[in-house]
């Protein structure tokens, strides 16, 4: 058995999977471990939705959003560098990689630990994932745009399963990530560099 250490330092984002789709007994798996991480306040307003299907209508509806987005030179540039990507590849792109699942978190709008809680969320479920073989990838480009983010949730809402009940008029969607079993293509990259700096003790 790996420990917790072992599992962090191994966890990779992974962006080609197989087409072998995921059992409903793993998903749960893998929002259980989202159920348990810590929120802020521990209100544990989050919300999970897994989609095992249609997602060919979801990767429509991030396509026509994108197409609809105007975009200022003030816009982030992981944002412009998305929407061209979508431009560019046209029908061939996928958000989501092809991964046969997706999960959706998302978070009470009036919650200001909502950000924070959903990453605590999904590191559980990426560490989670990493551990029963199964990759994982942060996809975010889209949550700097509201009405796109909100319809993408509400169609996610209708075509899966939420981890909790809840209206979809009153969350936001905080970060989405496909999973699915890591292709034998997909390079297994190291993380950036890190630097270490030396502590240093004082008093106060």
């Amino acid at each position: 058995m790996r420990s917790v250490r072992e599992i962090i330092l191994a966890r990779r984002s992974v962006r080609r999977y197989l087409p072998t789709p995921l059992s409903r007994e793993t998903v749960e798996e893998l929002l259980e471990a989202g159920r348990y991480a810590p929120s802020g306040h521990n209100k544990q307003a989050w919300r999970f939705t897994a989609i095992l299907d249609q997602k060919q209508e979801l990767n429509q509806l991030v396509r026509a959003g994108f197409a609809a987005l105007a975009l200022g030179e003030d816009a982030p540039k992981e944002l412009r560098d998305a929407k061209a990507k979508a431009e560019r590849q046209g029908e061939s792109y996928h958000f989501t990689y092809d991964a046969p699942c997706l999960i959706i978190a998302s978070n009470d709008t009036s919650d200001p630990n909502a950000q924070a809680s959903c990453a605590c969320a999904l590191e559980n479920m990426f560490l989670m994932a990493h551990d029963l073989g199964i990759g994982s990838v942060w996809i975010n480009q889209l949550g700097q745009s509201a009405p796109l983010a909100q319809g993408r949730f509400e169609s996610a809402q209708k075509a899966g399963r939420t981890g909790r009940s809840g209206s979809a008029h009153n969350l936001w969607q905080r970060c989405v990530w496909p999973s699915g079993r890591k292709s034998a293509r997909c390079p297994d990259q190291k993380g950036g560099d890190v630097e270490h700096h030396r502590v240093k003790s004082r008093r106060f």
